[in-house]
Formats: C-alpha cells, sequence, structure tokens
C-alpha cells in the first residue's frame, strides 16, 4: 500500500519478471486488483564513477494524464531515495 499526497491509499500488485543484482529490476504494476498487471516498471542501476545511475522506465500506462501522475511519483522515489543516502545525493 502506498498513501498518496492528498491521503488517498493506494495498493500496488505485481509480479517480478527479471531480477539481476544489483544492476536489473523488472516487474509488472497494477493499482486496480480487479485487472491483471499490463504495466511494466523497469529499473536500472548503473555504475557512474563514485555514483550510481538510477533509472526508472515505466510502460504500457493506460493514458498521458496517468503517466504524468507516475512521472511525478517516480520524480518523487528518486528524491526519497536521495536524502536516504544522504546530503549531496539530489
Amino acid at each position: 500500500m502506498n498513501e498518496l499526497p492528498d491521503g488517498v491509499i493506494v495498493t500496488i500488485q505485481g509480479e517480478y519478471l527479471t531480477i539481476e543484482p544489483p544492476t536489473l529490476l523488472r516487474f509488472t504494476w497494477a493499482t486496480d486488483a480487479s485487472q491483471s498487471a499490463t504495466e511494466t516498471v523497469t529499473v536500472t542501476c548503473d555504475a557512474d564513477g563514485h555514483d550510481t545511475k538510477v533509472t526508472i522506465v515505466h510502460t504500457r500506462l493506460p493514458s498521458q494524464e496517468a503517466a504524468e501522475a507516475h512521472k511525478a511519483g517516480w520524480d518523487s522515489c528518486h528524491i526519497g531515495l536521495a536524502r536516504f543516502l544522504g546530503p549531496n545525493q539530489e
């Protein structure tokens, strides 16, 4: 479950498709429990000197509006991860 900034609770479900530590994670994604997961999320981690570049690609979204909402969510995840890892990570 995930709580959105407006207080709405969303349950996210899916299935792992590919797990290749430490560089690749790919999984299906659905927020509607009554439908099968048709969206796919791919997270890649690539070494970049002393840093790691994290790329998230979320495909097969149902609309442009959904794509924009998910982009904002994933951007927030990047920021949260950077804050968790320490100063000067954003």
